[in-house]
């Protein structure tokens, strides 16, 4: 190899090992590294369907509930939300299909 690199040297040409070459940095930064981001409900916004799914919900139960009394309760456990939105009403007891 030392006589290749020296013959090399005096054409002006340069020589690299395999093991110290290096691949031509790409073009573009985004190429350099892979980002990968998981991130829940950045992409698609699901607050409003939910909302408008539990006002359907409970429209259909005969209960009237704004969208804003449901949007100020959003994110909260769903059962403490009924309860909150519906103290008149009692748990009963489970449906046997």
């Amino acid at each position: 190899m030392r006589r290749n690199r020296a013959a090399a040297e005096e054409t002006g040409m340069t020589v690299r090992s395999a093991r110290t070459a290096r691949p031509s940095r790409p073009s573009s930064p985004w190429a350099e590294a892979t980002y990968f981001l998981r991130l829940e409900g950045t992409l698609v916004d699901a607050i409003m369907p939910t909302l408008l799914c539990w006002r359907d919900t409970l429209q259909s139960f005969g209960h009237d509930v704004t969208l804003a009394d449901l949007h100020a309760l959003s994110g909260m456990d769903g059962k403490r939300m009924l309860e909150t939105l519906l103290p008149h009403v009692t748990v009963a007891e489970p449906m046997k299909w």
